[in-house]
C-alpha cells in the first residue's frame, strides 16, 4: 500500500484543525502522514497547533508543522507541504 501526504492548510483556528486531524486519524485505514501548512497563526493558536503535532507523532502517525508567515496563497502552501512530503501521492 503507498503512503499517502495529506496537506492541510491551515491558520488560526486550532480547534477545528484538531477535529479535522482526529476524524482523520478515527476513519483512515491506508497509511498516511498528515503535513500542516500554517501561514501566520497567532503565538497562542501556533503553540495549540504544535501541541497538536507533537500529540500526533506520540501515536503512529507521522506529522509535519510548517510554520510560514505569508498571505493565504493555497498553491503555496500545496507546495510547500509538497516538498517535504514522503509519500507517493498528495
Amino acid at each position: 500500500t503507498r503512503l499517502i501526504s495529506l496537506i492541510i492548510p491551515s491558520k488560526d483556528n486550532p480547534e477545528v484543525l484538531s477535529r479535522c486531524v482526529h476524524s482523520i486519524m478515527e476513519h483512515t485505514r491506508v497509511p498516511y502522514e498528515l503535513i500542516i501548512v500554517d501561514n501566520g497563526s497567532s503565538e497562542e493558536n501556533r503553540k495549540k497547533t504544535q501541541e497538536l503535532v507533537d500529540e500526533i507523532n506520540a501515536g503512529d502517525v507521522s506529522a509535519k508543522y510548517i510554520y510560514q508567515v505569508m498571505p493565504f496563497n493555497m498553491s503555496r502552501m500545496n507546495n510547500m507541504g509538497a516538498a517535504c512530503a514522503n509519500g507517493e501521492m498528495l
